[in-house]
């Protein structure tokens, strides 16, 4: 299968594939705030899909756990040393596993769990479903303060699975600067 991916999930980038046989039920079509898009760096390539970062995001390692591989992207270090991040989680299950569309909402609850890490008071939002040029997703939001920090942040999470890869694209960052990597984020239903 030919991967076009350029989903415009403005604070992460847009991706876009040709699918067959993928559809999402109870889903709202999610389009991107196009005025944000002075707001990116032009498009990169990451593997078989295109992403545009928040301007002048630059490229952090990661660990992932085994059998996955974690792209990361940080913005520059304000004075505090806090910074914007952007994630992208990319694994395939076992060989005996079955993935399916179905499978998109746990397996985002799931992951988000390792969110919840190091914060306290942590809140998150219902999980949403949306089509994003096509591509079936789900998306949570959550808000929490961080232990170690003492600062209240916020993020998301969005999930779709293409064939038998899981896809995760998350950012957070503390407040107020949460605020303008949100809004990049939000898709209009």
């Amino acid at each position: 299968m030919k991967w076009r991916l350029a989903f415009l999930l403005l604070a992460l980038a847009g991706f876009s594939q040709t699918l067959t046989g993928q559809t999402a039920s109870r889903s709202s079509v999610w389009a991107s705030d196009v005025s944000l898009a002075a707001k990116l760096d032009p498009p990169q390539k990451l593997e078989q899909f295109l992403i545009r970062l928040p301007k002048g995001y630059i490229p952090i390692r990661q660990p992932g756990p085994a059998g996955s591989v974690i792209d990361g992207w940080a913005g520059e270090p304000r004075a505090d040393g806090t910074r914007g991040q952007v994630v992208i989680l990319r694994f395939s299950p076992g060989p005996d596993e079955i993935v399916k569309q179905a499978d998109m909402e746990p397996a985002l609850l799931t992951l988000v769990e390792g969110f919840q890490k190091g914060k306290i008071n942590w809140k998150q939002e219902a999980v949403e479903h949306g089509v994003i040029n096509g591509i079936p997703f789900v998306r949570l939001r959550w808000s929490a303060v961080h232990s170690s920090l003492n600062r209240k942040m916020s993020g998301f999470s969005y999930l779709t699975i293409i064939g038998r890869v899981v896809i995760q694209l998350s950012s957070q960052d503390v407040e107020p600067f949460h605020v303008d990597a949100l809004r990049l984020a939000k898709h209009r239903s």
